[in-house]
């Protein structure tokens, strides 16, 4: 943090955390005229920001923080949210993020780090909510198919009907892709 010349070196208080991280967290809890701005929106700056504030007890900035997760960009980061949320206690979030997930990648190499830095319930749940809608949806499919045996499969946009190769087909995929 930038200090006057007049000050001595040893007026200065030893601080484990980087500038910004200070800085920010001075921001929040002692908020100007507007609402305070985090200078990076990554999720290893947001997490040591999170991991000093419960260093230094202030609960405000986990409570900003959270309210911060439901805008812009983090909308876009539901794993990093996700991760977030599983690290410090934010249950209900977590839930309800885990649910914006089913749509990336887990396998992704661009995932590694955030999956790695989740403990092992978490990323368990994680992974149970995809068991759990993949069995939903199969066993959806499956009903289905009975109800309707035979009959074609498609929509009414036209003439996009499956027949049955196509269905099993289309059955495995989507029993896979929650795998």
């Amino acid at each position: 943090m930038p200090r006057l010349a007049a000050e001595h070196h040893d007026d200065a208080l030893p601080m484990e955390e980087p500038s910004e991280i200070i800085k920010t967290l001075l921001d929040i809890i002692y908020p100007r005229a507007t609402d305070p701005v985090l200078p990076f929106v990554s999720f290893a700056f947001v997490r040591r920001l999170l991991r000093a504030a419960e260093k230094y007890d202030l609960e405000r900035v986990h409570h900003y923080v959270r309210l911060l997760t439901l805008t812009r960009p983090f909308l876009s980061k539901p794993l990093e949210v996700y991760s977030l949320a599983c690290m410090f206690g934010w249950a209900e979030d977590a839930h309800r993020i885990s649910f914006q997930t089913l749509n990336l990648d887990l396998s992704s190499p661009v995932h590694a780090d955030i999956l790695e830095s989740l403990d092992s319930a978490s990323l368990y749940k994680l992974f149970q909510v995809r068991w759990r809608i993949k069995e939903e949806v199969t066993e959806a499919m499956e009903m289905l198919k009975r109800r309707h045996e035979n009959e074609e499969w498609g929509c009414d946009c036209g003439s996009n009907l499956l027949d049955d190769e196509e269905w099993d087909c289309l059955h495995r995929l989507i029993r896979g892709e929650f795998g």
